[in-house]
């Protein structure tokens, strides 16, 4: 039951790549292609954006059994093979603390119930807002939590989400997280921690 359920969903996360990837059983056919461009054509740039998708591709999948951490994602609704690549520069590797918070407690959260997690992640709630400085420290904790967690459970280090050092698309926009304002400026306030 456990492997067609686990069959079943990877039949759907390959849905958004199927339409992308067509298969080919003429052998004569040796050039590779990216979005419609030849493999030899490719930019620098092109070239990161391929190994940034395989990258949060592999962090998608690597998760997808953890409901709660898919809210780590900039676009948590779509499956991994349907990234948008103006998505590389948000969610947990956005270059903007305070828009990178959101995402560092989402994944807080989902990994509360997870064994020896940190009892600093487990009790600290703070109602009046987190400074760069404090969330600094939690986004730390947090990393090397999942990282040591994932080489404890697979035997492996994981494949973590990256940026990329260009702007991939001015017409991105990622999905509304709830927000809370304050009359500090240079704090985020976790909604999710106060209700």
């Amino acid at each position: 039951m456990a492997a067609e359920k686990r069959r079943t969903e990877v039949r759907k996360m390959m849905d958004g790549f199927m339409e992308d990837l067509p298969l080919c059983t003429d052998n004569a056919v040796t050039s590779a292609f990216w979005h419609g461009k030849n493999y030899e054509a490719l930019q620098q740039e092109e070239c990161q954006e391929i190994l940034w998708e395989l990258a949060e591709v592999n962090f998608h999948c690597s998760n997808v059994q953890n409901p709660p951490i898919m809210r780590c994602f900039p676009d948590s609704d779509h499956l991994p093979g349907q990234l948008d690549i103006g998505a590389a520069n948000y969610g947990l590797v956005d270059p903007l603390w305070l828009r990178r918070a959101p995402y560092i407690f989402a994944m807080k959260k989902a990994m509360q119930t997870w064994e020896d997690m940190p009892p600093s992640l487990l009790s600290e709630v703070k109602t009046a807002g987190w400074t760069e400085k404090e969330f600094l420290l939690v986004e730390k904790t947090v990393a090397n939590y999942y990282c040591d967690t994932f080489w404890q459970y697979f035997g492996h280090a994981p494949v973590l989400p990256w940026q990329l050092m260009h702007c991939t698309s001015e017409d991105y926009v990622p999905e509304a997280q709830p927000q809370m304002t304050t009359s500090c400026s240079g704090v985020y306030v976790d909604v999710e921690e106060l209700s």
